[in-house]
């Protein structure tokens, strides 16, 4: 059975940087469509650190707001053990993001620039797949703050940020 609110997983054989994608169980709309699912076309990419989680609704919330946008780009909201309470500013907390509104890449320079901040986006937020293609980034392992390096170079390539 499918269960309702799910992520499906799926392995992708040959030669792809890419090795597992997940389906909202809401795109199947019986198990037989799930049983005979191709490899997907893939609009859009998320990441997930393995220490970290998304809201049930996260990637539906994200897709609702790509129209338009080359990335979408959220917010956290840090669930620490013991009651531990969040003692700093969150990336958008401190560029002072507050509207949910598309800019454009110098848009989000000129902020970058005014708050003299570091920048960094792995896996906060949505990329259209296609953008990320064009862009022919990739994650270098084994470095310091990939994450950063990551970020300036996706958010410098594409046009439009939600």
């Amino acid at each position: 059975d499918i269960k309702e609110n799910s992520l499906i997983e799926f392995s992708i054989e040959g030669n792809n940087e890419i090795y597992k994608v997940y389906k909202s169980s809401k795109f199947f709309k019986n198990k037989d469509e799930l049983l005979n699912f191709q490899a997907p076309n893939i609009d859009y990419i998320i990441f997930l650190d393995s220490d970290d989680y998304w809201e049930l609704n996260c990637i539906e919330e994200c897709v609702s707001r790509m129209e338009g946008a080359n990335v979408v780009w959220f917010d956290f909201q840090p669930e620490i053990e013991n009651n531990f309470k969040k003692q700093f500013k969150t990336e958008m907390e401190v560029l002072d993001c507050k509207n949910e509104e598309i800019i454009s890449t110098k848009d989000w320079l000129e902020i970058c620039e005014k708050k003299k901040y570091l920048f960094w986006f792995a896996w906060q937020g949505m990329i259209e797949f296609k953008s990320l293609l064009r862009s022919k980034l990739k994650f270098i392992d084994k470095i310091i703050h990939e994450d950063h390096h990551f970020g300036i170079c996706l958010f410098s390539s594409i046009e439009k940020i939600y």
